[in-house]
């Protein structure tokens, strides 16, 4: 069977490419140079369909989607050990309300624990950790580090340690996040089916939707990454992405990773392309919930892209032209589609880029094989996509104004995309948010977000 799907796909390939071949022939044919611009304006109209066909299979089969997003029956006694570890950079804020949601779990207390790694920390992260029944792992290093820095740090010093038994799931969670009492057990019932995947993405939403216009557009935005983007492969039989927190790991999985790690900007794009490498599969458990707090702020918003884009463009010099190859060797789809979400550009950079193809070709109409209006027609439909988005969550009528805010992000981002292509962007590894002061006293405060979906909104699910 795998050598037919082999043999089909090497056909398909080299039909698909004396097609591209004879049409790019017919290109110079009729329009000489202006061919090569074709193929640049080809390659955007790829990334745009591969950002919209995932929201029409996702509005298909979004009754399904919407029952595996339940949440999941308290587990009994017996079941799966979880291992969370938390990397923590300055979260004296925001670590307890975390740690608060982690003893509200309806699951077994023996069968999970909590480490903190304290890395490189100021402020009181530490101290509250412990006082949240956490057990703390400081490093002090004198310089900047990463998050895959501070795990390999946990795992070299947990790894020889009884509390982590053999078959234990690690379990990575950020300071920021909460996870719904309902999440380990969710998990745990992903984890325990017969061929369960060794990797699991939990569903996450964001937690402060409506503090500003920059968390409502960010909450939009994870709405159509857990919705659209997971759950459509999730129907399509595809291999799931990585979001970075919320992530299961088996534990030789984890170990395999840590022992091998190779520090990014990004590390959940770079740990999804080694595993697809190895044929370790990734599944996404849409009934386990976590939230996380989303930055407020423009200026905290383009810092974390300005690290996200550089960590993407390093890897498409690392993992984009060796997954292609590997994908299309093996006739593996979710090894392509993991290529083309690497050298996917940012949606705000392609909006700019049919804006300007739609410019370019109201002067010259052989500039482009599209007119002028269907370049910024497609542009637009930005609007309607981060629209969707904002249905995802349940908005309010007054949080679509904040639409009219995209233009600034998009611009930034854009600005951030152009100067990673050029060599000038992020290289190191800095924390979004600034550090928290010295605490005086330590206080642990007991708070729960609100549900970001209620199973009818298209999102979380309490109902």
């Amino acid at each position: 069977m795998r050598v037919v799907r082999k043999l089909g796909a090497a056909l398909g390939l080299l039909g698909l490419g004396l097609i591209s071949i004879g049409l790019i022939g017919l290109g110079f044919t009729s329009r000489g140079l202006w061919t090569l611009l074709y193929l640049i304006e080809a390659g955007l109209l790829i990334m745009y369909a591969y950002v919209y066909l995932p929201v029409l299979v996702t509005i298909l089969a979004f009754p399904w989607l919407k029952r595996m997003a339940r949440p999941a029956t308290e587990a009994e006694a017996g079941e799966t050990y979880f291992a969370l570890l938390v990397p923590a950079h300055n979260e004296a804020r925001l670590l307890p309300t975390l740690l608060n949601s982690l003893q509200k779990q309806q699951y077994p207390a023996n069968r999970y624990q909590t480490f903190v790694v304290a890395d490189n920390c100021s402020d009181d992260t530490a101290a509250l950790a412990r006082l949240g029944g956490a057990t703390c792992l400081e490093r002090q290093t004198g310089k900047p580090s990463n998050k895959g820095q501070a795990l390999s740090y946990a795992w070299k010093t947990l790894k020889a340690r009884p509390e982590v038994p053999a078959d234990a799931v690690i379990l990575l969670v950020d300071a920021d996040c909460q996870l719904d009492p309902e999440f380990l057990a969710g998990m745990n019932g992903m984890m325990r089916q017969p061929g369960s995947a060794p990797v699991v993405q939990s569903f996450r939403y964001v937690s402060n939707k409506r503090s500003s216009n920059v968390s409502t557009l960010d909450a939009a935005a994870e709405a159509l990454r857990q919705w659209v983007q997971l759950g459509s492969r999730k129907i399509l039989g595809l291999e799931s992405q990585i979001c970075g927190s919320g992530v299961a790991f088996r534990r030789s999985v984890f170990a395999s990773l840590m022992d091998g790690q190779q520090h990014q900007l990004v590390e959940d794009k770079a740990w999804k392309a080694r595993l697809l490498e190895e044929g370790t599969k990734v599944d996404w458990c849409p009934a386990a919930h976590l939230s996380y707090e989303a930055v407020e702020n423009n200026a905290d918003f383009q810092k974390q892209r300005k690290r996200w884009v550089g960590g993407q463009i390093a890897l498409i010099k690392t993992y984009a032209l060796k997954m292609t190859l590997q994908g299309l060797g093996r006739a593996n789809l979710s090894q392509l589609d993991c290529a083309l979400s690497i050298v996917q550009l940012p949606r705000s950079f392609m909006l700019l880029l049919a804006g300007a193809f739609g410019l370019l070709a109201l002067p010259i109409a052989e500039a482009s094989f599209l007119p002028w209006w269907a370049w910024w027609t497609l542009g637009a439909s930005f609007l309607v996509y981060a629209a969707f988005g904002l249905l995802l969550i349940r908005a309010e009528a007054r949080h679509y104004l904040r639409l009219f805010l995209a233009p600034l992000l998009v611009l930034g981002v854009a600005r951030t995309t152009f100067n990673s292509l050029t060599g000038r962007g992020v290289k190191q590894w800095d924390a979004t948010r600034g550090g928290s002061p010295k605490l005086q006293a330590v206080t642990v405060v007991v708070t729960q977000p609100q549900p970001e979906l209620e199973i009818s909104g298209i999102g979380g699910s309490k109902k």
